[in-house]
């Protein structure tokens, strides 16, 4: 069981940083069709947070699971930010990667980024925790 769960992690999720607002944000990028879904942790969390829902999800979509800057391995922001903020980094990230209209999928502190987000710019659909 942990052998597959290794070999999962390494073999499916694609990793990468995007400098955005001059900080390195790490998100984990899976699936290869259907729509766009962007996976948000909560305040204190990481990807690994959402890596089973990656996983389950990657099979139908394609998955981003971003680590928000200050947690996980992203950098850490040089100032105090607030959900604006975040929120604005969200929006780049998502021009940067080419998303329109996002499905979210998000916990605690990210249903607070997602909604700000969907009353910004739209989303497709938001499934909050």
């Amino acid at each position: 069981m942990h052998f597959f769960i290794i070999k999962f992690l390494s073999s499916i999720f694609n990793y990468y940083n995007i400098k955005i607002k001059d900080i390195n944000v790490y998100y984990e990028k899976s699936g290869r069709k259907g729509k766009k879904v962007v996976l948000l942790h909560g305040w204190g969390q990481n990807t690994e947070m959402m890596a089973f829902i990656a996983d389950f999800l990657s099979k139908h979509f394609i998955v981003y699971n971003i680590d928000f800057p200050g947690f996980g391995k992203s950098d850490e922001p040089t100032s105090v930010w607030g959900c604006q903020d975040y929120t604005e980094m969200l929006r780049d990230f998502c021009i940067a990667n080419k998303i329109d209209n996002p499905i979210f999928i998000a916990h605690s502190f990210g249903c607070r980024i997602a909604v700000r987000y969907t009353y910004k710019y739209g989303a497709y659909k938001m499934c909050l925790t």
